[in-house]
């Protein structure tokens, strides 16, 4: 029961959460990850299933391949 109470106490605002520009490169994964904040903050709920694109190319993988 205490847990349950100092989760709720220690709570941040996700909305408004800072997020890192070393790591978020793009408007759209900036955007993305906004509005799940804002939801999570409209909907009192933190739990969620995310579904995102995976495989995408790099550079190095372009170079590999002789494409780059």
């Amino acid at each position: 029961m205490e847990l349950l109470i100092q989760r709720r106490s220690s709570r941040r605002d996700l909305a408004s959460a800072t997020i890192d520009d070393t790591i978020v490169e793009r408007y759209y994964q900036t955007r993305a990850i906004r509005r799940i904040g804002e939801s999570f903050e409209k909907d009192n709920e933190r739990k969620s299933l995310l579904v995102m694109a995976t495989g995408s190319k790099t550079k190095g993988d372009e170079n590999k391949r002789g494409r780059g």
